[in-house]
Parts: C-alpha cells; structure tokens; sequence
C-alpha cells in the first residue's frame, strides 16, 4: 500500500532522530563496554525525541558542540572506577544525596572526605605548633612530643596527598593558568606573610631570648624565597611541585615515583640533618603530591571500598606500626619511616571517612589557608602572655591541657581575622589583587605555548600507572 505524505514525514523524522542518537554515540570516548558491546541505532519508526542540546545534523546552522564527557573523561582505564563526584558513605556506591555527591547529573561538588581529611590535618598541624610554642616557656610536657612524632607519619603525608588529589586537573592545565591562579597565587600570600613573619619573629624572640638584628631581620627575609622561614615553608613546597609535576607531566609515571619513594627514604632517616624546613620538606612529602596527583583513581575506589570495620582496623594497624617503629628507633632507618608514612595514608583516609559526618572537620578543610596562615602569629602571641605567669602553680596545674587550649582559638582567631580582613583593602594579604593576576596570565599567554592546554591523553601518568592492577586486585 502507499505510504501518505503524513507516513512519509513520520519516518523521515524517525530516521534523523536515529541518526542523532547514532552521531552522539560515536562522539562518547571508547571504553571497553562501547568496544565489545555498541550501542545499535533505534530504527524504531515512531518519533524519538532529539538529545538535549543537539541540533539536528540537517541544521546548516548547527555546530558541533563539545562532548562535555569526552572532555572531562579521564583515560579508558580510569572508567572502570567511580567518578570523582560519585562516591558516597563508607563501604557503599556512590548515591545521590550522599555526602560528597550533589546528587544532580553533571554538578560536581568536593567529596566530604577530602574537606575532612584536610580538616584533620590543619588542625593537627596548629596542634603541634601550639605543642612547640608552649614548650618555649618554662613548660615541659614532653609527652606531647612523642605523641606528635608518632601522628606525624599521617599528619603531613596527608596534607600533601589531599593537595594532590585535587590538583590533578593542573597537570594538563595551561602556564598561564597554572602559574597565574597557583604558582603566582601561592607566592604572593608567601611573601606577605613572610614579612607578617618577621615581626612575628621579634614577639618570639622575647620569649626564646634569640637575639636578632635588624641586619640579620632584612637578610634573613630577603632568602625567604630560597630558605623558607617559619611554617610557610608548606606554601612554598607546594608552589614548587605544581611546577614540577607539569613539568615532568609528559614522562612516565614509575621514574617520578622512583625518584620521589628515594628522596623520602633517605630524608625520613637520619642519614641527613634538618638543614631547613622546606628544603627537607621537599624532599620528605613530593612523593605524597605525586601519588594524590595520578592515583586519585585509586584512592577514591579505596575510600569507598573502606567499610567502618575496614577503616577501625587500618587505623589501629597504624597507629600500632607507627608507635613500635618510632619506640624502637626503626622509624629512622632508611625506607621504613616512607612505609609507615604509606600506612599512615590509608589510615588518613579511613580516620576521614569515620569523622566526615562531623561537620566541623570538613568546615575547617574548606578554610585551610587562611588558618595555616595566620594560626601561627596568633600562638606566638598568646605564648607571649602565657610567659609571664608560666611558672605559677594555676599553670603548672593545666600544663598538659595548655596545646589543646591554644589551638581552639588559635583556628577560630585566623578564621575571625580571615572574615574580617576579607571585608576590607587589606585582603590583599590573603589573596593577590585580580588585576595582578590577570596581567601574570596574560603575560604567560603572550609566550609560545603559554596558553596550550594539553589534552589528559598527552599525560602517561594518568592511564599507565605502576602498580595499578595490583591496587585494583586488592581493592576489588
């Protein structure tokens, strides 16, 4: 029977919508499901509605929109784990709802484990901060120490590594931006506070009896940028391996990892002296920024493959290896204080994951900066205080409370100074004018090359990563 014109407009319409369904999938990056098993076009006569956002591929108007997945895809193997937006409660897939997911297709949204764990870690760094100042008065509380030698093994590996899962996107980032939004914002906020510093170092020195001169004051301040001083030695190391890792970007994963596990080896043992804090620092936590930089994959399967038991168990395995080696000295021996500091990881995560229901800590990780920034000035002035009635029996009597005492409001002190600053020109101590960052960005620009984005494909790291079926088997 002939078909009526109405037939005939039906199936045309069938067919361009079956065709767009077909283009939209070949557009989707392969993986090994689309390979195995294609998606075969619906030649299903009945009218199909179009994909949101398609224009029709008989549009003479119509342009090619970007595949937002293909873009934001990391490499085939990474689709065998979960997104980094969709992992949820311990032990548990990923659910919409969940903390740490938006629980809408396409919003990304901070996993709460991350703000956790970086809560965790800024508040045990203030701590042992507020340990080291008390003990600058005639305090003595030595416990504290030992306590803080063993927590030191997940405290900073910690730190690193979560700076790391969330700088994977830098790896592949432009100059310009990398050096405008990182590298140049991290040195300005250095520098500022590293002159904040020097009259923090005058308060100080009433209390140490160091003796400084303004010659020694000005000297000292001027190398800031080769020796870092104080605790700032944390924003100067991370500036340098943003840097370093979009260098090395382009190479093999395994010699990065080789050279980073051999500069943590030798600088967790006592074959070398404390010379200054960032240059150890360096050479102690770059291999923690490495491994949160290429295997976030791995470590968010990890975190969501971490039940409450799992997590109970890999702390106290810990805290366990950690106490025995630091009380038998093993800890300084080469490669064992890098191992216990691996240990400490897995146990950071799990720690994480039993505290994320806690709002506090992920509200603390959310505002690092500005606490890791100002928490040690505010100690050094409350120490100040604290001096002058040290030796009085009130004091003695408190003296193991005191690191917990200082460090409340110590945080809660930065964060007040933070809103307050934020609200005034002098914000600038926290965050570079935009107008000097856009002119970075587009000098940066200007230089060949300075603005090319490299596609995530381009970096072997991130889909050839040693060890990774290995990690996959265990966590399966």
């Amino acid at each position: 029977m002939p078909q009526s014109k109405e037939q005939r407009e039906q199936q045309e319409r069938a067919r361009d919508a079956s065709d767009a369904l077909w283009l939209r999938d070949l557009a989707r990056p392969a993986t090994p499901q689309s390979l195995f098993k294609p998606q075969q076009p619906n030649r299903d006569p009945r009218p199909q509605q179009l994909p949101q956002g398609y224009y029709g591929p008989r549009d003479p108007n119509s342009q090619p929109r970007p595949n937002q997945a293909y873009q934001q895809s990391m490499p085939v193997r990474d689709d065998r784990l979960p997104n980094l937006e969709q992992t949820g409660q311990p032990g548990q897939p990923g659910q919409p709802g969940q903390p740490g997911q938006s629980g809408q297709p396409g919003k990304k949204q901070r996993l709460a484990w991350i703000d956790t764990a970086r809560g965790l870690a800024i508040i045990l760094v203030v701590f042992i901060h507020a340990t080291q100042w008390v003990q600058e008065a005639p305090i003595r509380i030595g416990l504290w120490d030992d306590i803080n030698e063993v927590v030191s093994t997940l405290r900073m590996p910690l730190f690193f590594m979560c700076a790391g899962i969330l700088a994977t996107k830098w790896l592949y980032a432009s100059w310009a931006d990398l050096i405008a939004k990182k590298v140049f914002f991290l040195g300005w906020v250095f520098a500022i506070w590293q002159v904040v510093g020097s009259f923090e170092a005058v308060v100080a020195a009433q209390i140490t009896g160091d003796q400084l001169t303004p010659v020694r004051m000005v000297v000292s301040l001027a190398l800031s940028p080769a020796r870092p001083r104080f605790e700032l030695w944390f924003i100067w190391a991370l500036a340098i391996f943003f840097v370093i890792t979009r260098l090395t970007s382009r190479f093999p994963l395994a010699p990065q990892l080789a050279v980073g596990a051999l500069m943590a080896s030798v600088a967790f043992s006592d074959l070398i002296p404390e010379v200054n804090l960032g240059w150890n620092g360096f050479l102690k936590y770059y291999l923690f920024f490495v491994i949160g930089s290429y295997y976030r994959p791995l470590l968010l399967t990890l975190a969501n493959r971490l039940t409450k038991p799992l997590a109970l168990a890999a702390t106290g395995g810990w805290l366990a290896i950690a106490t025995l080696t630091y009380v038998t000295g093993l800890i300084y021996l080469p490669g064992v204080g890098l191992v216990v500091r691996l240990f400490g990881l897995v146990a950071g995560i799990g720690v994480a994951l039993l505290l994320q229901n806690i709002k506090l800590f992920s509200y603390l990780g959310s505002r690092t900066l500005p606490i890791f920034l100002a928490h040690t000035p505010l100690l050094v002035l409350m120490v100040f205080v604290l001096d002058q009635v040290a030796t009085s029996a009130g004091v003695q009597a408190i003296k193991w409370f005191l690191p917990i005492l200082l460090t409340v409001p110590a945080i809660y002190l930065a964060l007040v100074l933070n809103r307050a600053v934020l609200k005034t020109p002098a914000r600038v101590v926290y965050e570079p004018p935009a107008q000097a960052t856009d002119l970075v960005r587009n000098t940066i620009a200007q230089q060949p090359g300075g603005a090319e984005k490299m596609h995530p494909s381009e970096v072997p790291g991130l889909h050839e990563r040693p060890f990774e079926r290995q990690l996959e088997r265990a966590l399966a």
